[in-house]
């Protein structure tokens, strides 16, 4: 468990890869932060908040055009 903290605002355009954020550990000093990057591009409709995280939480959704539809 831990807390998460954004790197982005939503309605902001993301890059696969890109760090979109962090997880700190709040039990946990002997360990440092660690880094969520984008699975994909496109627009950050949604994230975490309040910033409260368990292992598994989705922290980020991320839209990308629908093709063919």
């Amino acid at each position: 468990s831990g807390i998460y903290e954004s790197f982005v605002e939503v309605g902001e355009q993301v890059e696969e890869g890109q760090p979109i954020g962090q997880i700190h550990f709040a039990h946990r000093f002997d360990r440092g932060p660690e880094v969520v990057h984008s699975t994909g591009s496109g627009l950050l409709i949604c994230r975490r908040f309040p910033g409260g995280t368990e292992q598994g939480d989705c922290v980020a959704v991320i839209a990308r055009p629908a093709i063919g539809l």
